[in-house]
């Protein structure tokens, strides 16, 4: 098995690679990066090749030069595409959360994708007219807050309240997830343009996704930033995707739901 390493750099995306077979490209959502897949990449790891990209202006990666005001899912599939050349890839399985699925369903569309997990993915609505408050609420606390990280990020209580609007068990949190996701949230420079990137717009190539390539979308039952009532219209996504109800769990089921994350993904792939 290889050896988790970091700050590995091609097309312009910093990325981590750990594990032994077929190439799985794991997506992180809005404001975060890589290290939102922390807790189930060692046991993805044991079945795939795991790569972790930062996608765009998130976590390491630099915000591209040609970007202005707006960075769409489908801007960062085409970037994720060209990422994949640079490593010789031509297809890869794909899992992402919030953004990070949209942006997986893009891949799909492309023609890059052996398989999608799609992890209460943004974009299966009917395009939206602003951005998401509860979004924008999240990154202001995580700002105010930025000084007390360190100690806060130790309470249980502390986890509790600032991710209340994320995750539905709190107590899977560690320190180390909740002070990475705080810093990602903050520190990304692309947040704002990527928020923008999402507005007006909705995922609609759902027809050029192939027949053949599994798809699995899979909401939180307590899916708190990507509400049942908005979010989640079955025509936007493939006919032949297979929905599926996560119990107890937010937006986040890497955090809430690790295992079954895992088993999914592998479900999925068929691996």
């Amino acid at each position: 098995m290889t050896t988790q390493t970091s700050s590995q750099e091609a097309a312009g995306l910093v990325y981590d690679v750990s594990g032994d077979g077929p190439p799985l490209v794991l997506l992180h959502g809005l404001g975060s990066s890589a290290r939102a897949f922390t807790s189930v990449v060692p046991a993805l790891s044991e079945h795939f090749t795991t790569y972790s990209p930062d996608l765009p202006g998130h976590g390491r990666s630099a915000m591209p030069d040609d970007v202005g005001d707006d960075l769409a899912p489908g801007d960062m599939a085409a970037a994720v595409g060209r990422w994949m050349d640079a490593l010789g890839i031509d297809r890869m399985h794909v899992a992402g959360n919030s953004m990070g699925g949209w942006v997986a369903l893009e891949i799909a569309a492309d023609g890059r994708a052996l398989s999608v997990t799609a992890l209460c993915p943004a974009g299966l609505w009917e395009p939206i007219r602003r951005r998401s408050p509860l979004m924008d609420i999240n990154r202001s606390f995580a700002r105010i807050t930025r000084p007390a990280i360190p100690v806060l990020s130790r309470s249980p209580l502390a986890r509790s309240i600032g991710f209340r609007h994320t995750v539905e068990r709190p107590e899977m949190l560690t320190p180390e997830i909740t002070a990475g996701a705080v810093r990602d949230l903050i520190e990304a420079v692309a947040y704002d343009a990527a928020h923008v990137g999402m507005v007006h717009r909705s995922f609609d190539r759902s027809d050029e996704v192939p027949d053949d390539v599994p798809v699995v979308i899979a909401f939180g039952d307590r899916d708190r930033i990507i509400p049942a009532v908005a979010g989640r219209e079955r025509h936007h996504s493939p006919v032949h995707a297979r929905w599926i109800t996560l119990e107890r769990c937010g937006h986040v089921p890497m955090w809430d739901v690790p295992d079954e994350t895992v088993a999914l993904i592998r479900s999925t792939a068929g691996v």
